[in-house]
């Protein structure tokens, strides 16, 4: 599986009520973890909030139910919400899976910046920049990595790991 980038993958309607909902209010708690990729706990911080990682873990999940919907979804592993927050050096993060196993990661951009991911391919390694709206699919049992932004103050997306 290559990447496939979906442009406008979320109405404008939705972008506004996860935004709103996720990063403009209090009512979805962030927490901070620190190490971005799995295997270097020494590659920054950012805040998460799980929504599902293979049941249920907050009480927002019905706002994924149209994106899990367009996704045709079989078996849903995770929904995760990540926040980067602003980097002038727009680090790096080390290279990591989702699940040792293959199967399909959707990330979806909540607001643009000239942060993204990476996904790595041969012979050259794929950058998907943060657009707001803008969802990449890939498949999260390879490699790959995020990349903060500077040029806003955070980069937010949603992770769906699925089949």
């Amino acid at each position: 599986m290559t990447c496939e980038i979906i442009d406008g993958f979320l109405e404008p309607n939705e972008l506004f009520t996860l935004n709103t909902t996720l990063i403009l209010s209090s009512e979805t708690p962030l927490f901070l973890q620190r190490g971005v990729s799995y295997t270097d706990k020494s590659d920054g911080i950012y805040f998460t909030h799980t929504f599902f990682n293979e049941i249920p873990k907050s009480h927002l999940c019905f706002l994924f139910d149209n994106i899990l919907e367009k996704l045709e979804v079989k078996k849903l592993y995770r929904i995760k919400l990540n926040v980067y927050p602003q980097n002038l050096l727009r680090k790096k993060h080390g290279w990591h899976v989702d699940s040792d196993f293959s199967h399909k990661g959707c990330l979806i951009s909540l607001n643009s910046n000239n942060g993204g991911t990476i996904v790595k391919n041969k012979p050259f390694n794929t950058f998907v920049k943060s657009k707001a709206g803008r969802a990449v699919i890939f498949d999260a049992g390879k490699e790959h990595r995020s990349q903060c932004c500077s040029d806003k103050h955070y980069r937010a997306n949603i992770i769906i790991n699925y089949e």
